[in-house]
């Protein structure tokens, strides 16, 4: 790193490996680490560094992962019934939660599903109820 006469700080030669992907605003992008440890990516030309603390930028979905939940519940292939799909799934499951309230969804977990659940659907086109409650399970 070089500092110009005005205080500028910029990088003339950055040493980087590629890591693997993150997702960003609904695309995946291959995820990369420089010799100062930290992690970028690279959107139409222009390098963004990765805070993992901000909420935009979310890790990319392991949908094979997910798919192995789906077991014989019908596809679901319409973006606009997810919503309907995980707040109903999350009251079925706060309503027969047998674990008392310490297990319950509350908003905040709500949200994470409805989250993770977007962007199954984003990645594959469609999700089914068998993976919106392992996604549910798993928040509990």
């Amino acid at each position: 790193m070089l500092t110009s006469s005005l205080g500028e700080s910029y990088v003339t030669e950055r040493e980087e490996a590629q890591i693997g992907t993150h997702r960003y605003q609904g695309k995946t992008y291959p995820l990369y680490v420089d010799d100062e440890h930290n992690k970028y990516i690279k959107v139409n030309g222009r390098m963004i560094e990765i805070d993992e603390s901000l909420s935009q930028i979310d890790e990319a979905i392991d949908v094979k992962y997910w798919e192995d939940y789906h077991e014989k519940s019908a596809k679901i292939t319409s973006t606009s019934k997810i919503t309907n799909a995980v707040e109903d799934q999350v009251e079925e499951w706060n309503d027969n939660n047998e674990d008392g309230k310490s297990n319950e969804i509350n908003k905040k977990g709500e949200a994470k599903v409805m989250s993770l659940a977007h962007d199954f659907f984003k990645a594959t086109g469609w999700i089914s109820i068998d993976i919106i409650d392992a996604m549910i399970s798993q928040e509990g």
